[in-house]
């Protein structure tokens, strides 16, 4: 039998009206967003690659704004609540980024699961 392994827990920032501004803004510097909608993990904190690529390209953000993105990288990191270590590969240094965003799709490829409720949202791999 293959016991699943959590990877972490992830404050949830969504209310009914959308995202909580006031959850937002009490982020610490090192925290993970989950985002359904992203395309790609990235991050605008340069520190947090272990390797960057020198390449760069454009991307059309959410609100349909065009942002530089530089990369991708490796960024290895302690999710909150967890005593190990998760290493996401394919992260893109997106300098006017607000949050870090994990990429739902993205974790999804890799052969991670997420689950998100009112208050928390949840990492998981079938590794065993």
């Amino acid at each position: 039998m293959i016991e699943n392994r959590v990877y972490g827990l992830y404050p949830c920032a969504c209310d009914k009206k959308g995202i909580s501004e006031k959850l937002l803004s009490s982020f610490q510097v090192d925290h993970w967003m989950i985002d359904s909608g992203a395309t790609n993990h990235l991050t605008p904190f340069k520190g947090d690659f272990l390797h960057l690529q020198d390449l760069k390209t454009i991307a059309t953000v959410a609100n349909g704004q065009h942002i530089d993105m530089f990369g991708p990288g490796t960024v290895v990191f302690q999710p909150v609540e967890s005593s190990r270590t998760l290493t996401l590969i394919g992260v893109w240094y997106t300098p006017k980024a607000k949050h870090r965003l994990l990429s739902v799709p993205t974790l999804a490829h890799h052969g991670y699961k997420c689950t998100i409720d009112k208050t928390m949202s949840r990492i998981w791999d079938n590794k065993g």
